[in-house]
């Protein structure tokens, strides 16, 4: 499990630019990622997970060329955070601790957020869900995901 911390402080403004790789950009692929990041929030901010997207911020000196240079993905989307406010999104800084990262990607834990999917979590952990609980709620987060993403288009290549 990837361990999250929270970092404290002022929110990006309305008009920063959030840039989230996207690989191949399959729907299935960022629902695996979300529920991969929910049993990390289980404890970290209450007793329940949160599903959630990885994305990184243009901001505090961090350049969108740093970032994409940074990320092996050959894809990538851009919304502002305002639109995602707007939509009651929840982004959060986080920080990924993980020393088996690249040093590239450590050094942008500055500007990493997780975008909160709009759909609620759970205190039980995702691996211990049956496997029909588990593919119910990867439909389940099929909708909420893919509006979420839809935000970031058109789709980029680096």
């Amino acid at each position: 499990m990837t361990r999250i911390h929270l970092r404290l402080g002022e929110p990006p403004a309305d008009d920063d630019v959030v840039v989230i790789h996207m690989g191949a950009g399959s729907l299935d692929a960022v629902v695996a990622g979300a529920l991969r990041n929910h049993d990390s929030y289980i404890g970290l901010l209450d007793d329940i997970g949160r599903f959630t997207i990885s994305v990184f911020a243009v901001t505090a000196g961090v350049s969108e060329v740093e970032i994409l240079e940074a990320l092996p993905q050959g894809q990538f989307g851009r919304a502002a955070f305002g639109d995602l406010r707007r939509r009651s999104i929840d982004v959060l800084a986080t920080s990924v601790l993980d020393r088996t990262q690249p040093a590239e990607m450590q050094r942008l834990q500055q500007v990493h957020f997780d975008v909160v999917i709009p759909i609620p979590g759970s205190a039980t952990p995702v691996g211990e869900l049956s496997p029909a609980d588990l593919a119910a709620l990867r439909v389940r987060l099929g909708e909420p995901v893919a509006s979420v993403l839809a935000l970031f288009v058109p789709r980029r290549r680096k």
